[in-house]
């Protein structure tokens, strides 16, 4: 098997399993949110991207179980015009809370989330009835009631928002002998990671050079890199989690490393 099939295959294997299987498909009404305002003049969105922007937020606005596995937001549906979407949770409890992220900012827009027309109350808890209301001190990291929101604030450890992301554990550097074997894994990271936005550029250190190992993936908004982030970092891959960070993109411009 050469490299990019192997990487290729680990990739899917690692989107396959995911989410673990533990999904109640009676309670999806329940773990859907209505999503609007959404940017579509300025930004070209898709599903994928929306999955990975709200998986994002949720993991930085400590609404995420992680005790579970897979990610907190499962699947998104966009309109024919890309003027609204829907957006499922893995759980009724981290919908109840993702609730909280009404007026979140994704490019220019403050985003509208709310519970769809359709949607059946199971019996909520009380925090849930509190953030409908717009209550979002009910999250912790959320903000006062009533005001505005930001995007959550990332993590120390994961860096400043960049529009570049590290990969690290993707790359097994026994396998990785000549320049066509990097070329490869460059083809195929980006396969992966156009999904959730514009590429500039994926870069891939040579053996023994500084940064060997890790992949480096450069997009054109920090949004975009964001997506990318939330959707890869965790994933299980050839026996290992991948670790996306934001790394400078000052020092990646200079090859620091």
């Amino acid at each position: 098997m050469t490299a990019t099939q192997r990487v290729a295959l680990l990739l899917a294997q690692a989107k396959e399993t995911n989410q673990g299987g533990i999904i109640d498909q009676g309670t999806r009404k329940a773990r859907r949110l209505y999503v609007g305002n959404l940017p579509v003049d300025e930004m070209q969105i898709t599903e994928e991207m929306l999955v990975g922007f709200f998986n994002a937020a949720a993991t930085q606005a400590g609404i995420a179980n992680a005790t579970l596995p897979g990610d907190a937001v499962v699947s998104a549906w966009l309109s024919q015009e890309n003027k609204f979407a829907f957006v499922e949770f893995r759980t009724m409890e981290e919908a109840s809370h993702g609730l909280g992220l009404n007026g979140i900012t994704m490019g220019p827009n403050s985003l509208k989330v709310s519970r769809p027309s359709d949607y059946e109350d199971p019996g909520t808890s009380m925090m849930a009835m509190r953030m409908a209301g717009g209550d979002m001190s009910a999250v912790p990291g959320m903000g006062m009631p009533g005001m505005g929101m930001a995007f959550p604030t990332v993590p120390q450890s994961q860096g400043p928002p960049s529009c570049v992301i590290r990969l690290q554990n993707m790359v097994n550097l026994e396998t990785v002998k000549t320049k066509e074997d990097i070329e490869d894994i460059k083809e195929d990271v980006s396969d992966e990671c156009q999904k959730h936005g514009k590429l500039e550029e994926v870069f891939v250190p040579a053996p023994e050079a500084p940064g060997a190992g890790d992949v480096y993936v450069k997009f054109d908004t920090p949004e975009s890199a964001l997506a990318c982030k939330a959707v890869l970092h965790g994933r299980m891959f050839d026996g290992k989690a991948v670790q996306a960070t934001f790394f400078s993109a000052e020092d990646f411009a200079d090859r620091k490393f």
